[in-house]
């Protein structure tokens, strides 16, 4: 059995899930203010009931959404990773980055440093040709760490997103921030 992929960063260790971290994902997904571009936050029967499943396809692939951990202290910070959509986009299969914190890390710039780390794997480890990003309409937050990234807005690629209820109209529409191997290659040498 392969080790399990770690990266690290100058103040974050992106690690693989652990069964202790269950309380941390609980604690994370129950919070109104992380969850506040979701339909809802998820309640710790529903975060416990996936989390075998979380566990186990973590193991099974390099990546993921895996935990975000501050290394000077050992705290857990939330989850940032890639993934493959689980959905039907209008535009395709598509290799996603995504992260989401505990509110007392925001604005630390911890998102944009361990989506940056995950995006060099996916370039550089995997191949990938292109990495995509999306999230509601009013989601300015997530929109200026996708900025610093390097990604650009792809409006044509926008879409209602089939897992949003209709009951959340307002969170349904979903804008796509985007960016190619090349670009990154680019972005990164200048």
């Amino acid at each position: 059995m392969a080790e399990p992929l770690i990266l690290n960063t100058p103040r974050l260790i992106l690690r693989d899930w652990r069964d202790a971290d269950i309380n941390d994902l609980i604690s994370l997904r129950g919070d109104p203010a992380v969850m506040k571009y979701f339909p809802g936050i998820d309640s710790p029967e529903k975060v416990r009931k996936i989390f075998p499943d979380i566990i186990k396809n973590s193991a099974q692939t390099d990546y993921g959404f895996r935990p975000v951990i501050l290394r000077e202290t050992n705290e857990f910070l939330g989850f940032c990773g890639i993934a493959e959509t689980r959905f039907k986009t209008p535009f395709g299969p598509i290799t996603e980055i995504g992260w989401s914190l505990h509110t007392k890390f925001w604005g630390n710039g911890y998102a944009t440093e361990s989506a940056s780390a995950w995006m060099e794997y996916a370039f550089q480890s995997l191949g990938k040709p292109e990495i995509v990003a999306f999230t509601p309409t009013k989601n300015l937050p997530s929109q200026s760490v996708m900025k610093k990234l390097g990604m650009e807005r792809t409006p044509a690629r926008d879409f209602d997103h089939p897992n949003v209820p209709d009951t959340h109209s307002e969170l349904k529409r979903h804008i796509v921030y985007s960016i190619a191997k090349q670009q990154w290659e680019s972005k990164k040498s200048s």
